[in-house]
């Protein structure tokens, strides 16, 4: 068994797999861009309140509560990596289906994700830096420049050249954006089961307590999304929702990246089966609320 693992951690070492991460992630941006409007963009910023406190607990309060995790709990290096990287990649690619299942907003995860977006050039490698310098365990191999510059190509380009062709090309956008959302989901969930079929492993060697402290990250988070969502019910669904959904093509292409090993890349497999899993019965919970 040990043989066969191997054999397939050579393909993550390989070319291939950093090339396969960068295509994903730039047709799922690409296909994100395609969705976009201005004139419900705008209407998404015209609600500062819900803004703020979005912005807040996907880019704070989730790093807060992962540094919150590693003082309390002794985790091997791989668990700690795998979390940072976590906590520098909000804004999942398919967070509007899953704030759809649950009730939620679709408008405002959109336009929440494309604004998660467009700041993770910035974010991301300042959320990385400020774990390097807190943290002796962590140690990626990469500079905040060289990540925001490579974040800016697989994320940012992608937004930009889709926003521009749905301006001046609309017809041509059309006909493209359901050819395009398909291939990135497509690749998305190969990529997805590579994972699970190479990391399941490493999920049950990481050990009860590591698997412990993502389900208290995940249930955590999710508690304070909903809890920032404000009054209204579908607001806090989609916080909820919003909050736990990190970017694991962009997670993914960190790793890849910064050259880790596949203990790293388990630690996202363990942590997209226990936000999914925990997120069943609150979206349960919230449907039939709504």
């Amino acid at each position: 068994m040990d043989s066969i693992y191997d054999d397939i951690f050579g393909f993550y070492n390989s070319g291939l797999f950093e090339y396969l991460v960068r295509l994903t992630l730039f047709l799922l941006m690409f296909s994100l861009g395609l969705d976009f409007t201005l004139q419900q963009f705008l209407a998404f910023w015209r609600k500062p309140g819900f803004v703020l406190r979005a912005l807040m607990s996907t880019l704070v309060v989730f790093p807060l509560l992962v540094v919150v995790v590693l003082q309390i709990a002794t985790l091997p290096q791989s668990v700690i990596i795998g979390l940072v990287v976590l906590a520098a990649a909000p804004g999942a690619p398919l967070t509007t289906r899953r704030i759809t299942m649950a009730g939620g907003d679709f408008h405002l995860g959109a336009h929440l994700q494309i604004t998660l977006a467009a700041l993770a050039v910035i974010t991301t490698p300042l959320v990385l830096m400020l774990f390097d310098r807190a943290l002796a365990d962590i140690h990626l191999g990469i500079s905040p420049r060289q990540v925001a510059l490579n974040v800016a190509i697989v994320q940012g380009l992608p937004i930009g050249l889709a926003v521009l062709l749905s301006r001046y090309r609309p017809g041509l956008a059309t006909a493209v954006a359901m050819f395009v959302g398909k291939a990135a989901n497509i690749l998305f969930t190969i990529l997805a089961a590579v994972l699970l079929v190479t990391g399941f492993d490493l999920v049950i060697e990481a050990g009860w307590r590591a698997n412990l402290v993502i389900s208290l990250v995940v249930a955590m988070a999710l508690t304070a999304g909903h809890l920032l969502g404000g009054p209204d019910a579908q607001t806090r669904t989609t916080l909820a929702i919003a909050t736990i959904a990190r970017n694991m093509g962009l997670a993914l292409f960190i790793i890849v990246l910064s050259g880790s090993e596949k203990r790293e890349l388990a630690v996202l497999v363990t942590y997209m089966i226990v936000g999914f899993t925990l997120a069943v019965p609150y979206n349960l919970w919230r449907r039939r609320s709504a």
